[in-house]
């Protein structure tokens, strides 16, 4: 009986110390390919490859008519902003989900698609508040017809300080702490663009196979619930939800790094984001 105690203490020991060394090693991947990768530094207002683009001024002042003057006729403009699941860290192109978003355009639409892949590799909230004041993703966000993004997860997950801990004022105040910050930036975003459609992808627990999933999983309900809670109160923000696809067996779709998804995971996120995207028309065909 001790030898079985001892046994299974030691199990629950090893899954909380490998998800504590996960989470740290998702913090310093993600920070290092931000600081140290010239591609993601460059990414900030880039084309993903064979796109077309073409790079917008931050339009003067504040009126967001002159902005939408500015939007290229005959073209659908499509923007990812966020953290290194719309850059696509994980895949084997690259490319993320916006590669399947891309294929799904419809052949029949009259107008023209281009994708923009602004996100950042271990960005957080404030971090792409931070871009947006920056002229080229500014001219960017006024010009997009379509706005997709992930954001949240390394709020939550970096460090692993929200999971791991003990103390359920210190989770709260994360929490409350992010959602001030995504309420800046869905103010932001519809101010600049008031036209545009976004489409905010939540976020998923990678650490379900480690064994420590239960109070984990609820955390992450409760900070997904929140975020889709603030996203409606934007008429023009659209919430994702992605959690209940990688409920069961989370660990088949995602890449070598055990904590971002692999090319079956952003297919799945495709899907479900295209349940929801309604992409724009020409309005003499309607």
């Amino acid at each position: 009986m001790k030898r079985i105690w001892v046994n299974g203490l030691l199990a629950v020991s090893v899954a909380g110390l490998v998800m504590f060394a996960g989470s740290f090693v998702y913090a310093l991947a993600d920070e290092a390919l931000a600081g140290n990768n010239p591609s993601a530094q460059e990414r900030v207002g880039g084309a993903l490859p064979e796109r077309q683009f073409a790079m917008q001024p931050m339009a003067a002042g504040d009126n967001d008519s002159d902005a939408d003057a500015e939007t290229e006729d005959g073209k659908v403009q499509l923007l990812g902003l966020g953290d290194s699941l719309t850059s696509g860290m994980g895949s084997s192109d690259g490319e993320g989900y916006l590669r399947y978003v891309e294929e799904s355009f419809p052949d029949d639409n009259d107008l023209e698609l281009s994708v923009t892949n602004a996100a950042v590799d271990g960005h957080r909230t404030e971090d792409v508040l931070h871009d947006i004041e920056q002229a080229d993703l500014n001219g960017q966000v006024r010009t997009a017809d379509v706005i997709v993004m992930t954001i949240g997860g390394n709020d939550l997950f970096q460090g692993g300080q929200s999971l791991l801990n003990d103390d359920p004022e210190l989770n709260e105040d994360a929490l409350d702490e992010f959602l001030l910050q995504l309420d800046d930036l869905y103010d932001e975003l519809t101010e600049l663009s008031p036209e545009a459609r976004v489409y905010h992808i939540g976020i998923y627990n990678p650490f379900r196979d480690f064994g420590l999933s239960a109070a984990d999983d609820q955390f992450v309900r409760e900070w997904n619930y929140a975020t889709l809670e603030s996203a409606a109160s934007y008429e023009q923000v659209t919430y994702v939800p992605v959690e209940d696809m990688f409920e069961e067996d989370v660990g088949a779709y995602l890449s070598g790094d055990f904590f971002h998804l692999n090319d079956d995971g952003y297919q799945r996120v495709a899907d479900r984001l295209m349940t929801a995207l309604r992409w724009p028309e020409e309005e003499e065909t309607s």
